[in-house]
């Protein structure tokens, strides 16, 4: 593994910073450190990576960047991580505007079937025996529009990066519990980022003020204050959620396969099972 860049050593610095601050009822306030210049990112053209209903604006180009570099990540990570190679998603990959939809651009609907309304203001990973277009991740350009301006390019990225942590699961089991599969996605996602960080990526970058914007990202993407650790589909807290990125980043993806049991330790300081 290369040394650390600053971007790297910025964010484990952040990550430690926000745990700490939300431990002791504090806001997180951070800012990232600059990082060593570095040749822009190519975009993967479109005829290379095929995203259904995308229009080539710059989500589905960030979101195309970002699949294509976890297509790379997990094709080297797998193996070392699995014992087995990545296969890549047969279903694919599919963008929607739920508010401007070709029903022509969708003749099978968009993952798993379901209708391209039906992703409003979401993203997600489909897995279903016998559906069409199963095994795909799809998306509301729209909803990842609004967010790449409320907190910054990279978190399309993020959100390809949490769902496609959901494919490989898809590949070698899910944990038991709602809870434990999401943040184990965040944790994936969070090994992926630090692949970033460290400049190995292709289509994909990310630097050290998005940080502090990507970990803000995270407040909308909780789950409501008092949402019981049991509760069917729960994502988990803030406190969770950040703590599964940040053993991502700091530890791999090694470390997500092996710590998402039901024994995990979620905020605040309660397991799944007595």
């Amino acid at each position: 593994m290369p040394a650390a860049s600053s971007v790297r050593r910025a964010a484990v610095a952040l990550l430690a910073t926000a745990a700490l601050l939300l431990a002791s009822g504090c806001s997180v306030a951070v800012v990232g450190l600059p990082s060593a210049a570095r040749p822009p990112a190519s975009d993967i053209p479109s005829a290379e990576l095929q995203v259904v209903g995308a229009t080539g604006g710059p989500i589905d180009t960030l979101a195309r960047n970002a699949l294509a570099d976890l297509e790379a990540y997990w094709a080297q990570q797998f193996p070392d991580v699995f014992g087995q190679d990545f296969v890549p998603l047969r279903g694919g990959y599919f963008s929607a505007d739920p508010n401007d939809v070709d029903p022509g651009a969708y003749p099978q609907g968009i993952g798993c079937g379901s209708d391209p309304r039906d992703v409003e203001g979401n993203a997600f990973y489909c897995q279903a025996p016998d559906a069409p277009n199963s095994d795909s991740i799809s998306y509301d350009r729209a909803f990842l529009q609004e967010l790449a301006e409320q907190y910054g390019r990279f978190i399309p990225a993020l959100v390809m990066a949490h769902e496609f942590g959901h494919a490989v699961q898809g590949r070698v089991g899910y944990p038991d519990y709602s809870i434990s599969v999401e943040t184990q996605a965040d944790c994936f996602a969070g090994a992926w980022t630090a692949w970033v960080a460290d400049g190995q990526s292709e289509h994909t970058q990310i630097r050290a003020p998005e940080l502090d914007e990507v970990l803000r990202g995270y407040l909308l993407l909780r789950d409501p204050v008092g949402t019981s650790i049991n509760t069917e589909a729960a994502h988990g807290s803030y406190f969770d959620r950040i703590s599964a990125f940040q053993e991502g980043f700091q530890a791999g993806p090694t470390a997500c396969r092996d710590g998402f049991s039901a024994q995990r330790p979620l905020h605040p300081g309660r397991l799944l099972v007595g």
